[in-house]
């Protein structure tokens, strides 16, 4: 492989005995393997204005998140990105309606009117748009290519489960890699990872549309689990199952286990 720094135009070649694509939504990664995404590839587009402006007076010092609110163009949402003042608004945009750089004052009384404040003194530093999808990649794992976060999955902002949902990947998949590659486990190890982040993946995109709104976080979070006889654990993997529930709790879940059973080893976790 063979690794480009921009900033130089320097070049590096490295020898990898695997590959983890992290490299987000477009994955350059993913694209190189041929692997294909799955979903709705436009769930609607959006507006995002940078700006700055003293809003303490109306926030108060302790900043949160975020602030959602109702805007001329549906519901938006306010975002804090420094303590200088700088603040994202995101709000629905029509497709075919065209957003003119040019037209400050416009944008102005569009974040003056989301504020609530008609003369509070702001600058417009950037905005453009961007569009929303949720789709998940056919494969996780070419060979010995994997793929994690967005370029794994992509979700709409609802729900907010994109970030831990790719947390949850790197986790899953970092410790396998460390135990093939440290020898205490063999390398059908790794097929694992497709078979218990693909699901959860594919759950956590449908709940980003509103679907599965049955499901507790905790479910979800949890992902894949599997059926237990007396507390015992998990029993093989046809007693798997990726349909998470109310009743999802803390040790039903055994990958580890049952990833030893599978490879005739006694390694748990």
């Amino acid at each position: 492989m063979t690794l480009h720094e921009r900033a130089s135009g320097r070049a590096t070649h490295v020898r990898a005995r695997y590959v983890v694509g992290a490299d987000g939504v477009w994955s350059p990664t993913r694209r190189a393997v041929g692997i294909d995404v799955r979903g709705v590839e436009r769930q609607g587009e959006y507006c995002r204005i940078l700006f700055r402006a003293d809003l303490d007076s109306l926030v108060g010092r302790r900043r949160c998140a975020l602030y959602l609110v109702q805007t001329p163009h549906g519901p938006g949402a306010f975002i804090p990105t420094s303590r200088d003042g700088r603040w994202v608004l995101a709000f629905p945009w029509p497709d075919n309606e065209p957003l003119e750089w040019s037209a400050h004052h416009r944008l102005a009384s569009l974040v003056r009117a989301a504020v609530g404040v008609s003369d509070v003194p702001l600058t417009i530093l950037d905005v453009g748009t961007c569009s929303f999808s949720a789709a998940v990649a056919e494969r996780f794992r070419h060979r010995d290519v994997f793929l994690v976060g967005d370029a794994a999955h992509r979700m709409t902002p609802s729900g907010g489960m994109g970030l831990n949902t790719a947390i949850h990947d790197a986790h899953n998949l970092a410790w396998k890699l460390a135990a093939v590659l440290h020898g205490w486990a063999r390398e059908p190890l790794l097929d694992t990872y497709q078979a218990e982040r693909r699901p959860v993946a594919e759950r956590n995109v449908a709940r980003s549309l509103g679907k599965h709104a049955e499901l507790s976080g905790v479910a979800v979070d949890l992902g894949v689990v599997y059926a237990t006889d007396e507390g015992k654990g998990a029993t093989t993997l046809a007693d798997a199952t990726d349909d998470a529930t109310q009743s999802a709790r803390v040790g039903a879940r055994c990958a580890a286990r049952v990833a030893g059973e599978r490879l005739g080893t006694d390694q748990h976790t």
